[in-house]
């Protein structure tokens, strides 16, 4: 998403899932930015938004999003 220097709000939302069936949901599901709270849209420029997470059988995934603040 784009997002303009103190115009928006641009919320976080996520969630982390595993895939492989029978598994648990994925535990340890963290952001850089907690999930419902707006991201940094305080400065221009371009901003990274990182989830990690764990799955059941504790293989960690990381998830980088890149946006930009004009």
């Amino acid at each position: 998403k784009k997002a303009r220097k103190g115009k928006a709000s641009v919320i976080a939302s996520y969630d982390c899932v595993d895939s492989v069936p029978g598994l648990a949901a994925a535990a340890g599901c963290v952001g850089t930015v907690a999930n419902g709270e707006p991201l940094d849209t305080a400065t221009r420029g371009p901003k990274t938004f990182t989830v990690r997470a764990k799955d059941a059988a504790g293989n960690p995934v990381t998830r980088t999003v890149t946006y930009k603040v004009k």
